[in-house]
């Protein structure tokens, strides 16, 4: 079971999928689906960029995408084709992930490293230690449960405030 939560509630969901398990037809189109739909999302920025740069080449960017699909895993990790993050819907789960993360950045940096794209480590490396270590602290998900909370009654507290006037014409205009 996984704990998913969803306006605020938590509910327990069944993880019936295990490495081995056989696919029916419907499961594996269902996964091959998605396998292309992620490639394609996470490829196009790439391709837009070349074409409007007049730098794209059908044949080189057919290769490069053989390449990513050869090492593309769903979950690995729990990064993209083209590296990035994968975002979640579950609040919890998000905010948890926030919470290791600066674990991971604050013990790095407490060692004299530095984070970022000319650093010690890159914010992919980072997210991947933290993704690592997120199983091993269910206080973190506690925390972020509790967290997720104080957020959503916060809000509600503030249902007396017009919201809409401080934002200014552009709001009302579009509403």
């Amino acid at each position: 079971m996984e704990q998913v939560t969803i306006q605020g509630e938590v509910f327990n969901i069944d993880t019936p999928y295990t490495e081995g398990h056989t696919l029916t037809a419907g499961e594996a189109a269902a996964l091959n689906q998605v396998r292309h739909e992620n490639l394609r999302n996470n490829f196009a920025k790439r391709v837009k960029d070349a074409k409007e740069a007049g730098t794209f080449s059908l044949d080189a960017f057919q290769a490069q995408l053989d390449e990513i699909a050869n090492q593309y895993e769903f979950g690995a990790g729990r990064r993209s084709a083209s590296g990035g993050a994968v975002r979640t819907s579950d609040p919890v789960k998000r905010e948890a992930m926030k919470i290791a993360v600066e674990y991971v950045t604050n013990r790095l940096k407490a060692k004299g490293k530095t984070i970022g794209p000319k650093g010690d480590h890159t914010n992919a490396q980072v997210r991947e230690a933290a993704e690592k270590l997120l199983p091993q602290h269910q206080e973190w998900m506690e925390t972020a449960r509790e967290r997720v909370e104080q957020n959503k009654a916060l809000a509600e507290d503030g249902e007396d405030i017009d919201i809409e006037s401080l934002m200014g014409d552009e709001l009302q205009e579009a509403a």
